[in-house]
């Protein structure tokens, strides 16, 4: 989208109106209704708030994901740009002030309750089979963060201070279809049958489990 000839964009806020960018991402509104995304999201129990609905507040999340804004509280720039807006519900994404509020009333039980209901969905349209490929990785946390624990990295081939995953991706879909990053070393020997708990609940029955094949 292109700003008005009145005003003069910074080489930053240009990016945004990227008409390119805001077409990409409403492209995925047809695949969004197709697998039941929004339903998914009402199902998981996450908390609205009087200003907005949760499903608003978890799709502007989405959103910023998928225009690949890596830190949304860097700054308000994104929140001009109305090409994310129709997908979220509104004419333009909340603000990071309203986002960071709404992350604090987030519970950890409701990721996991989001990732089974669309476990099942993509069990059910046949896009998680019988096989699954599980992977821990690290990833490294730059700064100074005392709740975080050492975890081994194969690619840098040392021990950083970070978040260590589990990650279940489907080898024929190519989906992400699991993923837990709060394994920590008292847990990181359950982290396999955790996983196969979290299947068995959702539907799927795996029967091959390759590690560090993702």
């Amino acid at each position: 989208m292109s700003a008005p000839a009145s005003v003069l964009l910074d080489p930053r806020e240009e990016e945004f109106f990227d008409s390119e960018r805001a077409a990409d991402i409403l492209r995925l509104m047809p695949w969004t209704c197709r697998f039941g995304l929004h339903s998914a999201i009402e199902k998981a129990g996450y908390p609205g708030t009087c200003a907005l609905p949760a499903l608003q507040s978890v799709l502007a999340f989405v959103a910023l994901k998928l225009s690949d804004i890596r830190r949304y509280g860097a700054d308000d720039l994104w929140c001009i740009d109305r090409g994310p807006g129709p997908f979220v519900g509104l004419n333009v994404p909340p603000r990071t002030a309203s986002l960071s509020a709404y992350a604090d009333l987030t519970t950890r039980a409701m990721h996991p309750r989001l990732l089974g209901f669309l476990a099942a969905i993509w069990t059910a349209k046949g896009l998680v089979r019988e096989s699954a490929n599980l992977d821990l990785a690290t990833l490294p946390r730059w700064g100074d963060d005392k709740t975080l624990q050492k975890h081994r990295s194969g690619t840098r081939g040392r021990s950083l201070v970070g978040l260590s995953t589990a990650l279940a991706q489907d080898p024929d879909s190519g989906i992400l279809f699991n993923g837990d990053a709060n394994v920590r070393h008292s847990t990181s020997d359950c982290a396999a049958l955790q996983f196969l708990a979290f299947s068995r609940r959702h539907g799927t029955d795996l029967r091959h489990l390759p590690f560090d094949s993702c």
